[in-house]
């Protein structure tokens, strides 16, 4: 009829931010009836609604909102960051701390050897390992606290998951400005290397220092967290315009930020749980919006790099912390069933496979199929390997 409107033909940016953070939430409290973790559900609902599934959720919306992904990543960063204490460091000592550089280093040296393996290349093999090699902390602790846990294997394991995420995020900040070159590392390469983690660390301590300020003066919880979500994201985007010519890392400088603010700053007490809470919305539209992504044609082609991926990181990170826990005499329970409670990898992958399949769009396809599709099996096995080597540890207080 004559002057009826008509509906769009297309639904609009908001709708779709919408769609995604609903039906991701009712994803995830729906695998939380398996107890599964609710990113697993996220990723599923993404799935569904993306590329293989009802296609609502295309590439140009992608596009279109990946700006949203970035925004969450760097809050990601500076989470891990603020929870990163020189008392915790301390804590540590040398006995695990080496233990988490090995299974950090193991799974990334591991996953790297088997990717060459099965035919990627040396290249992408390396893309891959530095993705997989941080853990999914939240996992974990929600499994320990399910079982009531207590022992040297529960306070060996809370006090490696944060520091291990950090050391994927160097891993990789190390590890894609080298691809990025083009060329065989050699010594201006290493050199040129050094310059980009010197400025991301760098633009990261000065925004950092600029937050602890803040922290200091500003005592209101809602002003507090609008000034340093602006830092965090100013920081990380002046890095991702590549500064100077320099392939820095954002998600680096967003995590400096946060560990000066968490060390020297004067935030409440309760601030990094809130934080975290305030940004929730935000991490379920990015899981969601990266299960988009997922080719499940280009899955079942990787089948053989997806299973060699699985096994080299649970093999890697077993194998680091059984040498480390050797080396650093640590108790035998640790060393022999640490590794066992790392298999889970969530936040921190994501977010290095979105910022990975923008850097090298030759290999997204590949990317993103290997690493979500693996992280659904992991945070469907990861939990039931940490609920195994708990009872077996005899300190799980619960059934």
């Amino acid at each position: 009829m004559k002057g009826r409107s008509s509906l769009p033909s297309e639904p609009s940016a908001l709708l779709i931010v919408g769609l995604l953070i609903v039906c991701g939430y009712g994803g995830g409290r729906l695998v939380g009836l398996l107890r599964l973790p609710a990113v697993t559900g996220y990723i599923i609902v993404g799935l569904a609604l993306g590329i293989s599934g009802a296609a609502i959720v295309g590439d140009a919306w992608w596009h279109s909102l990946e700006w949203t992904v970035e925004f969450a990543l760097s809050l990601v960063a500076f989470n891990v960051g603020y929870e990163l204490r020189f008392a915790e460091l301390a804590r540590l000592g040398k006995g695990l701390m080496l233990l988490v550089v090995l299974e950090t280093m193991g799974a990334f040296i591991a996953i790297w050897l088997v990717m060459l393996l099965v035919g990627l290349g040396w290249r992408l093999g390396m893309l891959i390992g530095a993705i997989g090699a941080a853990t999914a902390p939240a996992v974990t602790v929600i499994v320990f606290n399910s079982l009531r846990a207590k022992g040297p294997l529960t306070q060996a394991v809370l006090a490696c998951v944060g520091f291990d995420d950090a050391l994927g995020l160097v891993i990789y900040s190390v590890v894609a400005p080298l691809l990025a070159a083009h060329s065989t590392p050699n010594g201006a390469l290493a050199l040129k290397v050094l310059y980009q983690l010197g400025l991301s660390i760098g633009v990261g301590c000065c925004l950092g220092v600029l937050a602890v300020i803040v922290t200091r003066y500003i005592k209101h919880e809602a002003e507090l967290m609008v000034a340093i979500v602006g830092i965090v994201v100013f920081c990380a985007g002046l890095l991702e315009s590549h500064p100077f010519g320099l392939h820095c890392s954002p998600l680096l400088g967003a995590m400096m930020v946060g560990f000066l603010a968490g060390n020297f700053g004067r935030a409440p007490r309760r601030f990094g749980e809130t934080f975290f809470a305030a940004a929730s919305p935000f991490y379920t539209l990015y899981f969601a919006l990266a299960g988009s992504r997922l080719r499940l044609f280009a899955l079942f082609a990787l089948w053989l790099p997806a299973l060699g991926y699985l096994g080299a990181r649970l093999g890697g990170k077993w194998l680091g912390a059984y040498i480390g826990g050797k080396l650093g005499r640590l108790p035998s329970v640790v060393t022999r069933l640490t590794g066992a409670c790392l298999f889970s990898q969530a936040g921190i992958a994501i977010g290095l496979t979105v910022y990975a399949a923008k850097d090298f769009p030759q290999w997204a396809s590949t990317v993103v199929a290997v690493m979500l599709g693996t992280t659904v099996v992991t945070e469907i096995v990861g939990p039931a390997l940490t609920r195994f080597a708990v009872k077996k540890a005899g300190e799980a207080r619960a059934a």
